[in-house]
């Protein structure tokens, strides 16, 4: 685990520095959202979710964080590495779910808890995208006879305009039992878990600044749940 950190910390000091020959982006940034919802499936109450992003000819390693606001007990902080060519891109996520005072390197009786690492492949084109994601390891990606279950999500994706308000349409699946990510978990078999519209405006404050803002609705048929989740993009 420290090992794998430690690695994503180098490359993102080995981005940063390739600044000095070549352009490299970097992307900063934050929402504030009133729900916390992933994948079609409620994580928390309002929260504030930054992210921070160093990208390289075509590599990309970012971080991005939620932090419930009521409370501050429900935190999350992924880290991520991708490479993208043209519209198809590839990666892994190490994704970090646990209390604001639960330890991160730790391990415990049954591996690193708070750990999931998630493999993704996809398409992401200007109107249609579909992406794979698969959990790799993590120890709470067990099944009931102790192996990696390798909990799986696609989901397709697709881009259209009414006016001059951008939709974007979301269907996300699982196909099959996925006992810890959340999407279909305690579940056999193909499940529906995230049918999804969000809507964005972008709201003139002044001259010089912008604010997007966007409602997103979504059903959660595998968890026989709706939501509808306001958020503003910093």
């Amino acid at each position: 685990m420290k090992k794998i950190i430690l690695t994503i910390a180098i490359l993102i000091s080995g981005l940063v520095s390739a600044s000095a020959q070549d352009k490299a982006t970097m992307t900063v940034g934050a929402d504030l959202v009133s729900s916390y919802v992933w994948r079609g499936v409620y994580q928390t109450g309002a929260a504030l979710q930054p992210t921070l992003s160093v990208g390289y000819k075509g590599l990309s390693i970012g971080a991005w964080g939620s932090t419930e606001i009521t409370t501050s007990a429900a935190k999350e902080f992924d880290l991520s590495a991708f490479y993208t060519k043209g519209a198809f891109k590839v990666g892994v996520t190490d994704y970090w779910w646990s209390g604001r005072d639960e330890p991160y390197f730790s391990k415990t009786s049954t591996g690193y808890a708070g750990h999931l690492f998630e493999g993704t492949v996809g398409y992401v084109g200007s109107k249609f995208s579909l992406t794979w994601n698969t959990v790799f390891a993590g120890g709470n990606d067990i099944n009931s006879d102790g192996d990696q279950a390798y909990s799986t999500y696609v989901e397709g994706g697709y881009n259209f305009s009414v006016g001059d308000i951008p939709l974007a349409l979301a269907v996300g699946v699982s196909p099959w039992a996925a006992p810890s990510t959340g999407y279909n978990a305690g579940r056999d078999g193909f499940q529906v878990s995230n049918i999804s519209l969000k809507a964005t405006k972008t709201v003139k404050l002044s001259d010089s600044y912008s604010l997007p803002v966007y409602v997103q609705g979504i059903i959660a048929p595998a968890a026989d749940k709706s939501y509808l989740v306001f958020g503003v993009t910093f």
